[in-house]
């Protein structure tokens, strides 16, 4: 009896997303930075303190990732930097297909870096 493997077919659209948007944002020499943690653990309070020397020297935006409410990214958009809010709607990460909706507005030419920050990867962890 054969056994079928579906990981190659469920996630061949998000590793195609993926890979495009890498391309992308290497196009426009945008550097992405993942920000990974449980909830509550403080990833918005660390770019809430990392942003404004970033922003100082380089353009930074934000991909907001949340389950369900956009508290962290009004936190974020205070900081008067681009922000966009992703509603994961129970998920607990951003995927590539989901990011892709917007990764043309986030390589916009004058950020050079953007900071994703949610619980989980938009890129797979091997980038």
């Amino acid at each position: 009896m054969k056994i079928e493997v579906l990981k190659k077919s469920l996630f061949a659209n998000n590793e195609k997303a993926a890979e495009e948007n890498r391309r992308l944002l290497r196009s426009h020499d945008v550097l992405a930075v993942n920000v990974m943690g449980g909830a509550g653990c403080g990833k918005t309070t660390l770019l809430e303190c990392v942003i404004p020397l970033l922003s100082r020297e380089i353009g930074v935006a934000v991909l907001e990732g949340d389950l369900a409410t956009t508290r962290d990214a009004a936190r974020i958009a205070a900081l008067r930097v681009p922000v966009i809010q992703l509603l994961t709607e129970g998920g607990c990460h951003l995927t590539a297909t989901l990011v892709q909706a917007v990764a043309q507005e986030a390589a916009a030419p004058k950020i050079e870096v953007k900071i994703d920050g949610e619980d989980g990867a938009w890129f797979p962890p091997e980038v």
